[in-house]
């Protein structure tokens, strides 16, 4: 029953071992339980250490509009080794949109890997995320703190940082 597979997958994600991990892997590439899909995410989000192939099959997820959501939150619990893969993403266009959502879902907690990809080569990466960090500078989320690293990512140097607060209109 539903129920208690919701039930194995909760707790699956307390046991902080890689046999949760393999295990919740499974359940979320068996068509058999797409009813747990959810519950396997938001549990590989919590589970440490992370497996392997962890990160490239929640990303896999992102094409499923019922599970996106999950998906990006539960990149966002795993940290920077959950959204960098993203960023790449950017550079595909058969993948930018998802990975765009994504990223802008993990918002502000992605700056610095952000402004990392700033200095990137490939147009579409530098296009996606600047559209993103505009779009965290529009929700209010753009902390001051990162302006002088986003300026020096366009390779000019602050020597007033309220005046750079003011053209930011942070």
């Amino acid at each position: 029953s539903r129920e208690k597979r919701v039930k194995i997958i909760t707790q699956l994600a307390s046991i902080k071992a890689h046999a949760a991990s393999r295990t919740l892997l499974w359940a979320l590439g068996n068509r058999n339980y797409q009813e747990v899909h959810k519950e396997a995410i938001q549990s590989l989000g919590k589970v440490r250490p992370i497996n392997a192939k962890t990160v490239p099959s929640l990303i896999d997820k992102l094409d499923s509009p019922e599970l996106r959501d999950d998906v990006a939150a539960a990149l966002k619990q795993i940290g920077p080794r959950g959204w960098t893969p993203l960023i790449e993403q950017l550079k595909d266009e058969s993948e930018h949109d998802s990975a765009y959502y994504a990223l802008s879902q993990i918002g502000k907690v992605a700056i610095p890997e952000l402004l990392k990809a700033l200095r990137k080569k490939e147009h579409n990466i530098r296009r996606g995320t600047i559209n993103l960090l505009q779009s965290i500078v529009e929700r209010g989320e753009f902390p001051e703190s990162s302006i002088q690293d986003l300026v020096q990512a366009f390779g000019n140097e602050i020597n007033d940082e309220h005046q750079s607060v003011q053209e930011f209109q942070l």
